[in-house]
């Protein structure tokens, strides 16, 4: 059960950052799911409700996507549709129900650095940018293996290229809704590969080599190959690091096939 102390509302960033940097018992709440689930004691619940952070904007080369939006706005957003295809409803069809999706923000899951984790997996292989108050902009990439210098500090939106990205997201659960096992998503833009594992249960890192021999014209049998052996798997109650290989490997190569399927039609 998690307890919070005092709760408090800001009506501008500087006023929110200057709440969460007041004593280190203090959080941004997000959409409180998973902040819920930890069961933590907070001192003081920063909301950012007022901030106007829940926006969907698409500019010239790319797709701004606000802190606070929803992962069902995401997920229902036509002019996402429109440029990544089914890629998010991919993603997120197996992430709990509707209501869920209703609560759960963009910015609360990837500043939670969940291992876990649909949307940082699949913002990671789309090659994901993130803006924040105090850091400016930063690569998500950098921001998952330099995590702790960003905890005090408060993330205003992701961007996401648009280029003329083909990409697919798969990710293997025990039962439907449930947090996955394992999860990996392949993208291209212009022969460049971008391969992506999550949930080994470490959190989601980009298989550099394998994406740079899918690059090459390799099999897909040997791409998805290279990724896993590049990769750290590990054991948890839901899955053996061997079950999470494998699983990876025939995930990679069904993306890498349909990417291949999808090239030849477009």
């Amino acid at each position: 059960m998690w307890t919070v102390k005092e709760y408090v509302m800001p009506k501008s960033i500087e006023e929110a950052c200057n709440a969460l940097n007041e004593r280190k018992g203090n959080c941004i709440l997000g959409g409180g799911i998973w902040t819920q689930m930890s069961g933590r004691h907070i001192c003081k619940a920063i909301d950012l409700s007022k901030l106007q952070l829940n926006y969907i904007d698409e500019l010239e080369d790319s797709v701004r996507i606000g802190s606070n939006c929803t992962l069902r706005e995401l997920e229902t957003n036509r002019m996402i549709s429109e440029i990544y295809g089914e890629y998010f409803q991919n993603c997120f069809k197996g992430i709990a129900g509707v209501q869920f999706r209703n609560m759960v923000t963009v910015g609360g899951s990837i500043c939670g650095c969940y291992g876990f984790s649909d949307i940082t997996a699949s913002f990671l292989c789309l090659d994901a940018k993130l803006s924040f108050y105090k850091h400016g902009i930063t690569a998500l990439s950098f921001f998952i293996n330099n995590k702790q210098s960003f905890k005090k500090d408060i993330l205003l939106y992701a961007e996401l290229p648009k280029k003329r990205n083909i990409a697919q997201y798969a990710s293997f659960r025990a039962n439907f809704n449930d947090i996955p096992i394992i999860n990996t998503a392949v993208s291209v833009d212009r022969g460049q590969y971008r391969i992506v594992i999550g949930a080994r249960p470490g959190i989601a890192q980009l298989a550099e080599k394998a994406s740079l021999a899918a690059g090459e014209g390799v099999l897909p049998e040997t791409a998805a190959m290279e990724a896993v052996e590049e990769m750290t798997f590990g054991s948890n109650m839901r899955g053996s690091k061997e079950y999470r290989k494998s699983l990876a490997e025939m995930l990679i190569c069904d993306c890498i096939r349909k990417i291949a399927v999808d090239e030849r039609v477009l």
